[in-house]
């Protein structure tokens, strides 16, 4: 099994057009912002026009009809290596946790698109970056950054580096587990609930799904709530906490409603055996099972 995994990735690697490009345009921004970040010319400012260069560099090589797998791609391979170099370079503490914040920020959003399209290449399509998530997701982005510059300026003695450390493990937790759910689902992942089964849908019980429901939702909830942890917001980790918590209680008891409908007893079965996995959401209950 392992082997055919495998077997797969370097075949979509080798002959995939959309991955090469995404790969070239992401290794094309890291490599010529670590070159100008060498080259040392008026510090920070050569490395802010390589980046601004290596999205429309990967463009003109990568072809007008890959632009926003290039512009997307590359603009995430920037922000991640700008971050690392500002982290790195920066004696300035809040700086250093902004910019780690950012570089996982980066991390997240290409490997939604590249476990994509080694899990679920049908499905793969340049929204899988998830940046064109949400409004309301980039509102809450920004009010985040918002809150942690005010605090920042105000009420410094709430950024604590130890604090942040216990954020960065979150999120690593946080951003393993989802990842895993989407391998584990072996094409069943989507990022939109399935109204109609198709004949690729099974259901999946082992791996993270067997010990809980809904690991890829649960990643995503710690990687997110992490995120806040590691910015030291106590606003936003409390709003986080009841937005996010309010979304997947909602889109759980749909997705399950459509779950026992594809799979019957067998997912209600499954149902009983093992947890949803976010605490104090039930899901859908279907007569048989009450």
């Amino acid at each position: 099994m392992r082997l055919n995994h495998i077997s797969n990735m370097v075949t979509i690697f080798r002959s995939d057009i959309d991955v090469q490009h995404s790969l070239f345009s992401v290794l094309l921004s890291v490599i010529v912002i670590n070159i100008a970040y060498i080259l040392r010319v008026e510090k920070w400012k050569l490395e802010y026009i390589a980046f601004l260069l290596s999205i429309p560099i990967s463009v003109l090589i990568c072809g007008w009809r890959a632009r926003w797998n290039a512009i997307q791609a590359s603009f995430l391979g920037g922000i991640f290596t700008l971050s690392l170099l500002c982290a790195y370079s920066t004696n300035n503490l809040y700086l250093s946790i902004f910019a780690w914040y950012f570089a996982c920020m980066a991390v997240f959003h290409y490997g939604e698109f590249l476990v994509t399209a080694l899990t679920n290449r049908p499905d793969l399509n340049f929204s899988s970056y998830l940046l064109d998530h949400s409004l309301a997701y980039w509102a809450a982005a920004l009010i985040s950054w918002v809150e942690y510059a005010v605090e920042v300026h105000f009420l410094p003695h709430l950024k604590n580096v130890a604090v942040s450390y216990v954020g960065l493990i979150l999120i690593i937790f946080g951003e393993i587990l989802r990842k895993l759910a989407m391998i584990h689902a072996n094409g069943g992942f989507t990022h939109m609930i399935a109204i109609k089964k198709c004949p690729k849908h099974k259901l999946i019980t082992s791996g993270v799904y067997g010990f809980v429901r809904h690991p890829g939702y649960l990643g995503w909830l710690v990687w997110c709530l992490g995120t806040q942890v590691m910015l030291c917001n106590p606003v936003c980790l409390i709003l986080y906490l009841l937005v996010g918590w309010n979304f997947f209680n909602e889109r759980i008891y749909w997705e399950e409603r459509y779950l026992t409908s594809f799979f019957g007893t067998e997912y209600i079965q499954y149902q009983r055996n093992v947890p949803l996995g976010i605490p104090f959401i039930k899901g859908y209950k279907s007569q048989s099972s009450r």
